[in-house]
């Protein structure tokens, strides 16, 4: 009730209140999540240019299936790889 009274008689003050709210929330719950904490780091560590073809048992005799490949980018980029 004491935020709702913020509305009508400081919008502006209720505006930073719930944007406060939403920002804590944000941070203990959203930022702390395993989830979201490894896809960070897999971006910042540029993990699609990396780390997603670094297959140090695959050689030009290995079978790769790509199932479901949405463009087939995986397909070309790991045949494209084991090629050269």
């Amino acid at each position: 009730m004491k935020i709702l009274k913020l509305l009508f008689t400081n919008p502006l003050l209720f505006t930073k209140t719930v944007y406060g709210l939403i920002l804590r929330f944000y941070k203990v719950n959203i930022l702390r999540d395993e989830f979201t904490i490894e896809v960070v780091r897999w971006f910042k560590d540029k993990g699609d240019e990396k780390l997603r073809l670094n297959y140090k048992i695959l050689n030009e005799h290995s079978i790769v299936f790509d199932v479901e490949g949405y463009l087939g980018d995986f397909a070309h980029d790991i045949n494209h790889l084991l090629t050269i």
